[in-house]
């Protein structure tokens, strides 16, 4: 039954999506436990809005200049990404190294 469950419905399991439940943890320890269903209100549209951004910009770029220029903009920004969470973890932790 279990093994049915995964296969027919995936969007709506937790193990066939597990980027998902690490967002939802993440969501769910940073909120005060009054305002848990407000914080996940809050999440999900804005979630949905910034992929709609994401991929409409995705789109463009596929269009004008091809799917090389696409997943080397995806590539770049995922490095200043990391660049720029990996220094605001130090400045957070107070961490010199």
């Amino acid at each position: 039954m279990l093994i049915y469950l995964f296969s027919v419905v995936p969007d709506q399991c937790c193990a066939a999506r597990p980027h998902d439940l690490a967002d939802h943890f993440s969501c769910a320890d940073v909120a005060p436990v009054d305002l848990v269903g407000t914080a996940f209100g809050l999440f999900n549209p804005v979630t949905g809005v910034a992929l709609l951004i994401a991929s409409s910009q995705a789109g463009v770029l596929w269009q004008a200049f091809g799917s090389t220029a696409t997943f080397a903009a995806g590539a770049v920004l995922a490095a200043v990404a990391a660049v720029v969470l990996t220094a605001a973890g130090k400045l957070r932790t107070g961490a010199d190294s």
